[in-house]
């Protein structure tokens, strides 16, 4: 089992979050590279992502990429994520990663390690 499969979130589960990114390719890339605030200030520099103040509520709409491994300790990740396409309340298309913490559908954490 590998991809969406080894996720606890599916497509239409409903979500809240506050950093994304605009294109599938930024969020995958800090993905892939463990977070980390340097980057993540660098892409919201650059107005690929942004951060907001307040959670943003959205619904899942395709699975695009992980599972990946924890943060090695450069930033706030507990769990193995995914990158997701969102559709947000406000009716942007945006990507964000989601941790493989919660959600309504069992999946094999160790897929992500």
């Amino acid at each position: 089992m590998a991809g969406q499969e080894a996720t606890t979130h599916r497509a239409g589960d409903l979500i809240v979050y506050r950093f994304a990114c605009h294109d599938a390719e930024s969020m995958t890339a800090l993905a892939e590279r463990g977070g980390g605030r340097e980057i993540a200030v660098v892409l919201i520099e650059q107005g690929l992502c942004f951060s907001n103040a307040g959670p943003i509520a959205a619904r899942l709409e395709a699975w695009i990429a992980g599972p990946y491994p924890p943060d090695d300790g450069r930033g706030a990740r507990g769990a193995p994520g995914s990158v997701w396409r969102v559709a947000d309340q406000f009716g942007d298309t945006e990507y964000v990663w989601i941790a493989d913490s919660g959600g309504r559908h069992p999946a094999r954490r160790e897929m992500a390690l």
